[in-house]
């Protein structure tokens, strides 16, 4: 069994026993995250499951690719992926023709970098609109226009800013539980082993997910 990436929330309060003492450890008064994050762990261990990467309670987050920020409540695009989408669109843009396929995985890299820079997303439509042409080469490759070379360039620009805004985090005064009918999560993964990777979605109804 394997799992990839797992963000859990907790509350960063300080931990006191039933009768009202401090709850410490060597000196120190535990908080509630800790503890809940060395549960986490032992619970893992104890189903035969290893960690790695592990990031401790923090008000700073980098998960999947995105960096989260509760002091500044913003969300950003981690560094790494700045520089790995960077270098794929400067290579698209050295190019006269590209394959299909190396075109199609960057416009998904930039697609997702795009919830973080909303602006980029109008750098897409040349590009895309290239994708779904029918005057394609006879291989199927994709010719580099002037206006592809633009809107990816401005996307490299972006990308190597390190003045990297991101975008606000949001809010809700309130989550529905696991068994309301209304909660449901979509898992999306990047996985290529299989043409249907990624695609599902569960729900609770009646007990059973």
């Amino acid at each position: 069994m394997y799992v990839d990436d797992s963000g859990i929330v907790s509350i960063d309060d300080l931990v006191f026993d039933r009768d009202g003492a401090p709850v410490t450890r060597d000196g120190v008064q535990m908080r509630r995250a800790m503890l809940h994050f060395e549960v986490l762990k032992a619970s893992m261990h104890e189903l035969g499951l290893e960690t790695c990467k592990e990031q401790p309670p923090s008000e700073n987050l980098e998960l999947l690719g995105v960096t989260l920020s509760l002091s500044e409540q913003r969300m950003r695009l981690a560094p790494g992926k700045r520089v790995k989408y960077a270098a794929m669109a400067r290579d698209v843009v050295a190019l006269k023709v590209v394959e299909r396929e190396a075109l199609l995985e960057l416009l998904g890299r930039l697609n997702f970098a795009a919830t973080f820079y909303p602006m980029g997303r109008q750098w897409l439509h040349a590009p895309w609109r290239a994708l779904r042409a029918q005057y394609r080469t006879a291989n199927g490759d994709v010719v580099v226009s002037a206006a592809i070379r633009a809107q990816l360039s401005r996307w490299i620009l972006e990308l190597e800013n390190p003045e990297h805004e991101g975008v606000p985090t949001g809010t809700a005064r309130a989550f529905p539980g696991a068994a309301d009918p209304s909660a449901l999560a979509i898992y999306a993964d990047a996985a290529l082993e299989c043409a249907d990777a990624g695609f599902c979605a569960w729900t609770v109804l009646d007990d059973e997910l």
